[in-house]
């Protein structure tokens, strides 16, 4: 019988969850969520479905990171048979808490019903050894591994530094392979810890940003933030686009994209995946 070599992903495997672990413990406020408001919870399971999109709403205006309020909304207004508002906060979400399978669900189901799929999101959830290891942790998680990685390669610098300045006649020989050996044990780490994490990270696209919005039905890019001037230039603008607000005028945000192009949209228009 031939020897079959174990795919990458699986080599890799006990690193990733290490590093997710560890990332894990590091950066718990990453993970957290409020407990759900009673209120809302409430409403909702009296099938009063706008009250409770009215107190979730509010309950994001003062934390909106909190992926459970995220989800709950999005469920509240898929009742109410508003999916492409309910596929935007699913969306939200999923890139805050992408590890629950009832998030993943559901953005599955939203986005299918609301008839657009942002692109980021969509590869993302492709089956495959990368979206295996994104979907691990959220983008500030793998931010806060990339940092863990590099914390390593300082680590392991620290040690070829205390490995020159050894001069003990008695036991130096002992101690420089000893620290020589830690030292490529944690520059080895803290490649393949880079490695991943910028992965992971890299995965999410424009959504891994803290100023992502997505547009979550089709709107209008205008060159200025008016829609007065009939004679500006304008750009229709996809349900389902995912870009970066640099910039806000009342009622209005700017939106860049990778290609550099930007462009001014309601706020109405879009969800913020994270402020």
């Amino acid at each position: 019988m031939k020897n079959h070599r174990p795919p990458a992903s699986r080599i890799l495997q006990p690193l990733t969850t290490a590093l997710c672990l560890l990332t894990t413990a590091l950066c718990p406020s990453t993970f957290a969520a409020a407990p759900a408001a009673p209120a809302p919870a409430a409403a909702y399971d009296s099938g009063d479905f706008q009250a409770a999109e009215k107190l979730w709403r509010r309950q994001l205006a003062t934390a909106p990171t909190d992926w459970t309020a995220r989800h709950n909304l999005s469920l509240a207004l898929a009742q109410q048979d508003r999916w492409p508002e309910s596929a935007a906060q699913a969306v939200a979400a999923f890139v805050q808490r992408p590890s629950n399978p009832a998030i993943r669900r559901n953005v599955i189901l939203a986005l299918t019903h609301a008839g657009y799929a942002p692109a980021p999101i969509s590869e993302i959830m492709n089956p495959g050894p990368v979206s295996e290891v994104a979907l691990r942790l959220s983008p500030p998680q793998w931010q806060c591994a990339l940092g863990i990685s590099i914390t390593l390669a300082g680590l392991a610098l620290a040690l070829l530094l205390a490995r020159a300045y050894t001069r003990n006649p008695l036991d130096t020989r002992r101690r420089r392979a000893a620290l020589l050996a830690a030292a490529i044990t944690l520059f080895a780490l803290a490649i393949l810890g880079t490695t991943i994490s910028v992965l992971g990270l890299h995965s999410y696209g424009p959504a891994r940003d803290a100023r992502a919005v997505i547009v979550w039905k089709p709107a209008t890019l205008r060159s200025i933030p008016t829609v007065a001037d009939t004679t500006q230039k304008t750009t229709s603008l996809p349900a389902g686009t995912i870009a970066i607000a640099d910039k806000q005028f009342p009622g209005w945000l700017r939106l860049t994209f990778d290609n550099g192009q930007t462009g001014w949209t309601p706020v109405e228009d879009t969800v913020a995946l994270w402020k």
